[in-house]
């Protein structure tokens, strides 16, 4: 399936879009306790680089690369800043709906 497919076909879905240098993460699922991101590339024909969703057997959100693909440092620091960012953010709403 090509991204732009994807894009077609979760379109009404996608809430938020985070850009980064070369790639952006598309918010497509959030099921109210985890979320489900697109990491794609910017482009004008944007290309399905991978997805983050959360991953239970570790209990943090990781990142799912599509087979065949390639990263340098910036894109991986950037994914691995986005991580941190959505953990912290789940940290603090847990901390919230505890008090």
């Amino acid at each position: 399936m090509k991204i732009l497919d994807i894009f077609a076909t979760i379109n009404h879905k996608l809430m938020k879009i985070i850009e980064a240098n070369w790639i952006a993460f598309h918010l497509y699922e959030d099921t109210g306790k985890t979320k489900k991101y697109l990491v794609v590339t910017k482009e004008c024909f944007p290309k399905k680089l991978g997805e983050i969703k959360w991953f239970g057997k570790w209990r943090k959100y990781s990142f799912f690369p599509e087979p065949n693909t390639i990263f340098e440092n910036q894109c991986l620091n950037d994914i691995i800043k986005f991580i941190e960012k959505l953990m912290l953010e789940r940290k603090i709403e847990k901390q919230i709906s505890q008090n």
